[in-house]
């Protein structure tokens, strides 16, 4: 039985779904706000209930509404542009159990090993990392208590063929998406 996983890149929401948008220009044209001090709180998604944490250059992304921390980075911001830069993930949430002395988050160099000990391909292992771990690049706009990012990345698609990771085949492709959260008191 063929078992699909599908991973979206997001820093923003690795796992939020990804649409075609077009770019804000982040000019903000009165409407909104392009301070980069305005993004540092709590945030969340409540369509695909994604939880994001902002913090002066650090980011925390949650699933189930902040009860599973999966993912952290850090990110620049400046006049509405942002790049968002994954450095860790939970081992778990890769589809993977952490190996013995692996902690639970673990960076591209920590993950890659674990991820070939459990018998998946060199060339699989390496597209699935580099997609996860590519930079996310766009804009951002704050409008009172929503955060609105467009985003370009790279969405990871891995399906496990009958035999589980020995038959994982990766795919990789760019994508533009757009991300709403909601400031969190």
């Amino acid at each position: 039985m063929e078992k699909r996983l599908r991973l979206g890149m997001l820093v923003m929401t690795l796992a939020l779904g990804m649409m075609v948008t077009g770019c804000d220009n982040g000019s903000g044209a009165g409407s909104g706000s392009v301070d980069p001090a305005l993004l540092v709180g709590t945030w969340v998604d409540h369509v695909y209930e994604e939880g994001l944490r902002l913090d002066n250059g650090s980011f925390y992304l949650y699933d189930d509404f902040f009860s599973v921390l999966y993912a952290r980075g850090s990110y620049t911001a400046n006049t509405g542009q942002i790049t968002m830069t994954l450095s860790e993930i939970r081992a778990d949430f890769s589809g993977f159990a952490p190996a013995p002395g692996l902690p639970i988050f673990g960076s591209r160099d920590e993950i890659r090993p674990v991820m070939i000990a459990a018998g998946m391909n060199t060339a699989e292992v390496d597209k699935y990392i580099d997609g996860m771990f590519t930079p996310l690049i766009g804009t951002y706009i704050v409008h009172g208590n929503t955060l609105t990012f467009n985003l370009s990345g790279t969405f990871v698609e891995v399906e496990c063929g009958g035999l589980g990771i020995q038959e994982l085949t990766v795919t990789t492709e760019p994508r533009a998406f757009q991300a709403i959260f909601t400031r969190q008191p």
